[in-house]
This record gives C-alpha cells, structure tokens and sequence, in this order.
C-alpha cells in the first residue's frame, strides 16, 4: 500500500529537508517560538499561528481537534511538524477504555489488526485525519493506558512506534515538558500494524500492545 509521500523527507514537499534528533528541553515561550522559526523557516507571524495551533491542542481543545472539529488549525499544526526534525526513536500512545460504557474498544481492535495500514481519524466516523499525541517516554504513556491496573471491564491499549521518521518531538513546546515528553503525530501519517498481543491484569483487565511502523505522510481529509 503506498509508499512515503515526499512530505515525510523534505517537509510537506516544500524543499525543506527534514533530520531526526532527541527532544529538547522546555524553557519559555519565547525560546519554543524561537526554536519553531529556526525548525520550520517560517517568519513570525506563520510561526505564531502554528505554535498557538499545536499549544491549543496540546491544552486547549483536544476533543474538538480529534472530533475532526479544527480542520484549518489541525491542518496548520500539521503543515509545521512535517517542517521540523522527526523524533529519533521508538515513541508510545497509551489508551484506556471503560468498556462497560463504550465498545469503541473492541471498534478499534477490530480494525487495526496485523498486516494491515491505518491512520487515526476522528472520533465521529467521518475518516477525517487528525493529530495524536505520543510520548517518547514509555512511562508516561503507561499512565494515560492505566497499564497493568485495569480491571474487569476494562481495556488498557499501548501503542509503541518503530522507525518513526514523521513525528516531531515537541516536548519544548509544548507546558507539559518533559512529565509528557509528547511526540506530535501530523493528521495523515500513516502505520503498519506488526503485531497485537494480548495479556489479562491481575484485576481481570486487558492489556493490548500494539506494534507499529511509521509508513509516512498522505495528505489526508481535514
């Protein structure tokens, strides 16, 4: 299934031609706008906008961003990491689910079986491409999954990112730092799924890991 497009090499087709490179520290607004001009080459005033984008969703209005309910905002977050340096190294999403109130669970795991290439869409079904955050600390995805610690009834899924030539480290940018260590993946990037396993908690919760290869960048529906 499609390649990387060139986007995933050379920032959003533009000519900017991307590295990887570790996570920076947090230090003040004004250096994290600072480093975005230095990263992306935008002027201030471009600069500005996606920093406010990718801080909005980093604080701001999450649900709105992964209902698919921001498209210009997600779009200009989006443009702008495609532009920085790609975070070097294995990067993890924890996820957690009350099944007793939702399937969307069983929804997910349905569809991101091995073999297979996904992206994540928003949260009303409509397969509009939006952002997710990852973490290139493991420990702090462990917390948002409640790994280990779900009971019955409930479903703890860690995503681990292997190859990861798409997603930017923003942990300087964004106010949680380094408690979050967070790895902005771009709407539209897209995995292959290597491999889900499956282990019980000692509460009689379930435990998904999810292996996944970055794949690149297709622009996707905003």
């Amino acid at each position: 299934m499609g390649g990387r497009s060139s986007a995933s090499g050379a920032g959003g087709g533009s000519g900017h031609v991307r590295t990887g490179r570790g996570q920076l520290p947090r230090t003040n607004n004004d250096d994290a706008l600072t480093q975005l001009q230095r990263d992306t080459g935008y002027d201030e005033t471009k600069a500005r906008e996606a920093l406010h984008a990718m801080t909005e969703f980093y604080g701001g209005d999450y649900q709105k961003y992964t209902a698919g309910l921001l498209p210009d905002a997600t779009r200009t977050a989006t443009e702008a990491a495609l532009r920085m340096p790609y975070y070097d190294g294995e990067v993890y999403r924890g996820v957690f689910f009350n099944d007793r109130e939702t399937d969307l669970a069983q929804t997910f795991l349905s569809k991101w079986k091995p073999g297979s290439e996904q992206m994540f869409t928003d949260t009303q079904g409509t397969g509009k491409g939006v952002l997710q955050s990852f973490s290139s600390d493991r420990s702090s995805a462990e917390q948002f999954s409640n790994w280990g610690d779900a009971y019955t009834g409930e479903t703890s899924i860690m995503f681990v990112m292997h190859g990861n030539r798409t997603a930017p480290g923003v942990q300087h940018l964004s106010k949680h730092g380094s408690k979050e260590a967070e790895v902005l993946s771009p709407a539209g990037q897209r995995f292959k799924v290597l491999s889900v396993t499956m282990s019980e908690t000692s509460e009689g919760g379930r435990n998904y890991e999810i292996h996944l290869q970055d794949k690149g960048w297709r622009k996707p529906k905003y």
